[in-house]
Formats: C-alpha cells, structure tokens, sequence
C-alpha cells in the first residue's frame, strides 16, 4: 500500500513541476506578446529605428515565430546595414528553420562579433 501512495504522490509532484514550468511558460509568452504590442506601437512612431525592429524580431524569435523574427532582422539589417547582432540572431532563426545562415555569420563576424566568428568557424567551415 506503500508503495502506491508513493508512487501516487511522485505523480502528484510531478504534475505539479509541469502545471508551474507551463505556467511559466504562458506568463513569459505572454510578456512577448505584450512587449510585440508595444514595439508595434513604437515603429508607427519611430518607423526607421532598427532597433526597435531589432527588438521586437528577439520577441518573435522567444515565441519560436522564426519567420517573423527573420523578417524584423531584416528590417533592421535594411535601416543600419552595419547591425552585427541583427545578423547573428537573423542566421540562428535561419538555421531553425532550415534556411542557409553562413552568410549572416561570416557578415556578423567582419562586423565584430566574436560569437559569429565562432559559429561561422563551427558551422560553416
């Protein structure tokens, strides 16, 4: 009979731990929605601010919405042609989706971003 109230309650902790990791989840998801609204917000007053495009492409990006994040980095590629980061985070949503990214990261690199230059050297060399 032991044994089954363990088990029963090993079940109980372990339902527990995910209802909370989901709930976690739904807030954080949440909070990148709300943060997508406002960046929305500040394009239509700020509409050639890369950063701001920047930005809102790191909440699609946290939403696993990689074709909208690639789109906004982009965008913010297009604004400030010299943006490392918007190249090194476009070429990690590229390679999510199966897209070629050594580009982006050879790019990146020679606009000194060390994190590129080590995932060019890895990935695409």
């Amino acid at each position: 009979m032991k044994r089954i109230s363990l088990n029963s309650t090993l079940l109980i902790i372990l339902f527990a731990t995910l209802s909370s990791c989901n709930n976690s989840k739904r807030e954080a998801d949440k909070k990148h929605y709300e943060a997508i609204s406002d960046y929305n917000s500040s394009i239509k007053l700020y509409p050639n601010d890369a950063v701001v495009y920047y930005d809102r492409g790191v909440a699609y990006y946290n939403l696993e919405n990689y074709a909208e994040a690639i789109r906004d980095y982009s965008t913010a590629i297009k604004l400030d042609s010299d943006f490392a980061s918007a190249y090194h985070n476009r070429g990690i949503a590229k390679e999510y989706i199966g897209l070629h990214y050594c580009e982006d990261f050879k790019k990146a690199c020679k606009l000194g971003d060390d994190d590129s230059c080590e995932w060019y050297d890895e990935e695409c060399i």
